[in-house]
């Protein structure tokens, strides 16, 4: 058995919704086949400073059968922190060491993938800034980098 604890954070918005969120997020913890929830505690929602976001977290408790579930734990909640209260030491073997490896390569792939389709969509955008920006300052609407007047009271009619 590994004993764990995990803290679990999410942000976002409407402050009542995130809560729930988290809460339903952690619910799936107990169907993770060989895992059981010992304590769980959950902070209030709070807005971030300066932003118009709200954040929560949770503080689980739990056991596994082995270092294995622990990791398909963590790859799958992905938490803020964890940490292996008991035992103090623990042996894995070459299939299950391989089968965690994988796990994790696997979603660190997908990850990269997302990176960078969104560092694709990024530069795409970039270059239609870019060339708007060239219509609108041909057009006189643009003057150091910055909006006129005239086309600012041509946004707020619409």
């Amino acid at each position: 058995m590994v004993t764990a604890i995990m803290i679990v954070e999410i942000m976002g918005r409407p402050a009542p919704h995130i809560k729930e969120k988290l809460e339903e997020h952690i619910s799936k913890l107990d169907k993770v086949k060989g895992a059981k929830t010992i304590k769980t505690t959950f902070s209030d929602t709070k807005k971030i400073e300066n932003e118009d976001i709200y954040t929560c977290f949770c503080e689980i408790e739990f056991s596994c059968e082995d270092f294995k579930t622990l990791s398909e734990i963590v790859i799958g909640f992905m938490p803020a922190s964890i940490e292996v209260v008991d035992p103090a030491q623990i042996k894995i073997n070459c299939k299950d060491a391989t089968e965690i490896l994988s796990a994790l390569t696997e979603r660190l792939h997908q990850y990269d993938s997302v990176a960078k389709q969104v560092q694709g969509k990024i530069s795409h955008l970039n270059s239609e800034l870019t060339a708007a920006a060239k219509i609108l300052e041909s057009h006189g609407l643009i003057k150091d980098g910055k909006l006129t007047k005239e086309a600012l009271k041509h946004i707020k009619k619409k």
